[in-house]
């Protein structure tokens, strides 16, 4: 790909503005002239993005307007493309074949021939093929830091790092998850010779109490005059009424069905906030986090400021220090720091709620698994109730017909030992059936936890698996670039002769540059500002052509603090990459613009 033109409208410091570009093209202007706005501008014509992740699209736009456009004409594979874009409307691609006179609109497959033509992607083009000072500045610190390689700060393989590290945190958690649902197992399980002896006693009592029915439909059917009979039916009804109204107590004293539903409804309700609240909770945790980040960084960088306060020049540039200027700097980091600070109060005020409301939840989630219990019990209480209401009202009706008119029965009579026996029949009755109830339950718990816990297992092991592929990924894709990367290094150090007395080795299990000179190990803080420019320059281009680049060099400022003699070096060199890839250089230093006798060469004034 071969940029031939860029027009803008309204963007940065031009009305308008229309420039050309040769295999070498040198921009010379003077500060605020709007050199970085042509390197913003033609990124963004070709990949529709800021090439500081920091900023806006709307950004570009002209003071007073909104909205602006650039249009970038460039040949690719004998065919000419016209693409523009604007801050505001959808962007708009044309081409022209070898030989023909008019632009043909590209409609259909918009997205696939743009891809085509420009297959890079934004960050590797912004990596690879543009300059900004503002990489430097970072590159001429002491890096890499926090164990992060050279050539890891450079193409961002930290945000993968950090992706890893979320995959080993849900794997944690997945971890986490499944011992809790062991550890909530029930700690033994029933004997099932003990369940089947309860249900064989159950059937027994059950045969001997229709067995003892049938005995006790003969005595009934022996008349009135049978008082035995009559006593027996008076007992069964004074203790029908004697249950019937403890268990209308019982009703009383608890509380309604239709509160528990309510309440249950409501309940309900608040656990589906659950999943807002616990994210709402997590971003405030890193809202939190991120304005402590920036108030330990405002820190650093007051102490910095203090530092330079009884100084006479700067230490970096060795321009002198003006106090009043440090000063009003100091304040105004301090004013930054309490704007901070009041914002972080607000937040963990507000995150203070949150955890109040998440703790409101966990109470509503505990409410919610009793009250299934409590209206099953309601339930079974009302049917009791009115079984009970039926059965007395029988019995007090048959008390009514079988009263005798003779006086009561021995203590031995047959009648009311069979009425005896009956009681503990049912008693046993009603204590097997408890017990089989419970058992019952407790296989059920039993079952949900064996559910809970294979879906647990599903969980680490697929966390686990995402682990060992991304690994496996990480390793692959590191292997390849530091490949690639080492052979193009080798290729480009034929024209870096400058850093031929550096021995610079890539090793094959690390992304990081051994750099080594008479003898000892270099540190990059150690190498010169010169040296470090240089050797960035040539890992961009090495990176370049193991990752990709759209055949484009655009450097915006990069003698920016170099001598004469490097300032030709880097001449020199730059008409050697436009031999390979289209340059383009922006300068605001006229004797560095004159060492490219061979580029088309434009001058800004500041206007469009």
């Amino acid at each position: 790909m071969r940029v031939e033109s860029l027009e803008l409208k309204h963007i940065g410091c031009f009305a308008e503005k229309h420039l050309r570009f040769s295999d070498l093209t040198v921009i010379y202007g003077e500060n605020r002239t709007g050199k970085s706005t042509l390197v913003y501008a033609l990124f963004f014509a070709l990949f529709g993005k800021h090439l500081n992740p920091q900023l806006r699209v709307q950004d570009l736009c002209r003071k007073g307007e909104k909205s602006g456009s650039v249009t970038v004409c460039f040949a690719q594979n004998k065919e000419r493309f016209r693409l523009c874009r604007s801050t505001e409307h959808m962007p708009s691609l044309a081409r022209k074949s070898e030989g023909a006179d008019l632009w043909q609109p590209v409609a259909n497959d918009f997205a696939e021939i743009l891809h085509n033509v420009i297959p890079s992607a934004p960050e590797t083009a912004s990596l690879t093929s543009f300059f900004r000072e503002s990489e430097l500045i970072h590159f001429l610190q002491d890096v890499p830091r926090y164990d992060k390689t050279l050539v890891q700060s450079m193409t961002g393989m930290d945000r993968v790092q950090i992706l890893r590290s979320a995959f080993k945190k849900a794997l944690g958690k997945a971890k986490e998850y499944r011992k809790a649902i062991r550890n909530s197992a029930p700690k033994r399980t029933d004997d099932p010779l003990q369940a089947e002896l309860v249900r064989r006693q159950l059937l027994q009592a059950e045969k001997e109490l229709r067995h003892l029915d049938g005995e006790y439909e003969q005595l009934r059917s022996r008349g009135p005059e049978y008082h035995t009979v009559y006593h027996l039916l008076q007992n069964q009804h004074l203790g029908k009424k004697k249950e019937l109204a403890h268990l209308r107590q019982q009703q009383g004293q608890n509380p309604r069905a239709a509160d528990l539903e309510k309440e249950l409804e409501q309940t309900k309700k608040l656990l589906r906030e659950s999943d807002t609240v616990s994210r709402s909770a997590e971003k405030l945790l890193r809202q939190s986090g991120a304005l402590s980040q920036q108030r330990n960084q405002l820190e650093a960088q007051i102490r910095k400021f203090l530092q330079l306060e009884g100084q006479s020049l700067c230490p970096m540039c060795e321009q002198p220090l003006v106090p009043e200027r440090t000063a009003k700097l100091i304040a105004k980091e301090e004013q930054r720091k309490v704007q901070i600070g009041q914002a972080q109060k607000e937040i963990e005020s507000a995150l203070e709620s949150v955890l109040i409301r998440k703790k409101e939840i966990a109470d509503a989630r505990k409410r919610a698994e009793q009250i299934p219990f409590q209206l099953k019990e309601i339930c079974e209480r009302e049917a009791r109730i009115k079984e009970l209401e039926k059965e007395t009202a029988r019995l007090a009706s048959e008390v009514r017909e079988k009263e005798p008119s003779y006086g009561k029965s021995g203590e031995d009579d047959p009648a009311q030992k069979l009425e005896n026996r009956r009681k503990l029949l049912q008693e046993e009755i009603v204590r097997c059936r408890v017990q089989m109830g419970r058992q019952e339950e407790s296989l059920r718990r039993l079952e949900e936890n064996r559910k809970h816990a294979q879906a647990a297992d599903r969980k680490v092991l697929l966390c686990q698996v995402a682990c060992q592929a991304l690994d496996g990924a990480i390793a692959n894709l590191g292997s390849r670039v530091m490949e690639k990367v080492r052979e193009s290094v080798g290729a480009w150090s034929e024209h870096f002769t400058f850093l031929n007395r550096f021995d610079i080795d890539i090793s094959g299990t690390e992304l990081l540059p051994v750099i080594q000179a008479r003898g000892y190990r270099y540190k990059l803080s150690q190498m010169s500002k010169s040296e470090r420019i240089f050797l960035y320059l040539m890992l961009k281009l090495a990176m370049g052509d193991a990752l990709g680049h759209p055949d484009l060099f655009v450097l915006d400022d990069p003698a920016d603090g170099l001598d004469h003699k490097r300032k030709q070096t880097l001449a020199w060199l730059l008409s050697k990459v436009a031999e390979k890839r289209q340059v383009i250089v922006t300068t605001n230093d006229r004797a560095f613009a004159d060492l490219f006798p061979a580029a088309s060469r434009m001058e800004l004034n500041g206007t469009g």
